[in-house]
């Protein structure tokens, strides 16, 4: 019985990086083996043939087009949404095709050791600092700490928030803390599916405005977090090298360099 889907959305040349992120999750020392994949593609019939019968009938292919820049992200919720029926796993995770496993992931223990939150969040790795802007950025990296005492000063948080009030995913200055990544994000089956709902008719109510968020989906997701409990994860699960603040991190799931991943694709 399997009971964790990874669900990820991969059109044009993001098939290759799809696959990529499924080999680096089983080259890992002790994969989950009953780990079900969905992958939503305009590529269906074009999947690398190892990834195939690897996966066998743990894997569910999804047809949907591909779209432009930046609805082919923006309507990630619409699209989950949309085959709800078919995602039956206690436990849904959300993951970006451009990401690989760099350490174990377990999903379930993160969560059953945090009762009472239906949802998982991380931080994004940009805006992630391991102390508060008035202590150890002010010593080490004084431009930083500028741009953040500014960036909290004229917007009350870092991070690429939504201020406009026109849009569904506007944040209250007051509740701008944790500005977490569009990247991954995961919880139980209700409230994963009941999230994607909900920020599928936002952005249709945007659309129907004119208006597109100021970072698409991760907008309305950051809208979403501030209104309901949950999980906020740091960045070891969505590790960048390029940033200094995760040096004291240990990367779980990581982005992948796009200029240097050619080494994977086959």
């Amino acid at each position: 019985m399997f009971n964790v889907t990874i669900i990820s959305i991969a059109t044009d040349r993001y098939v290759q990086f799809w696959a990529n992120l499924v080999r680096s999750y089983y080259a890992l020392p002790e994969p989950d083996l009953n780990f079900k994949w969905v992958v939503l593609t305009d590529s269906g019939q074009k999947l690398p043939k190892d990834i195939v019968e690897l996966l066998g009938t743990r894997l569910q292919i999804f047809q949907i087009e591909h779209e432009p820049w930046p609805f082919v992200t923006l309507y990630r919720y619409k699209y989950i949404n949309e085959i709800r029926n078919f995602l039956t796993d206690e436990l849904l995770v959300y993951i970006d095709a451009d990401m690989k496993f760099s350490g174990n992931f377990l999903p379930f223990s993160i969560m059953a050791n945090n009762a009472g939150s239906r949802l998982a969040f991380v931080k994004h790795p940009g805006f992630y600092r391991s102390r508060t802007i008035f202590s150890i950025n002010s010593i080490r990296n004084p431009l930083l700490f500028m741009k953040d005492f500014l960036k909290k000063l004229i917007y009350g948080g870092i991070g690429a928030w939504e201020t406009r009030k026109i849009s569904t995913a506007f944040v209250p200055r007051k509740f701008r803390k944790h500005y977490y990544i569009g990247a991954i994000w995961f919880g139980y089956r209700d409230a994963f599916l009941e999230m994607c709902e909900y920020l599928s008719i936002q952005v249709t109510l945007d659309e129907s405005c004119g208006v597109i968020a100021k970072w698409h989906d991760e907008s309305h997701l950051n809208s979403y977090a501030n209104k309901i409990e949950h999980l906020a994860l740091n960045p070891e699960f969505c590790f960048a090298t390029s940033y200094k603040a995760l040096a004291n991190l240990k990367p779980i799931i990581s982005v992948v360099d796009k200029n240097e991943s050619s080494g994977w694709i086959r």
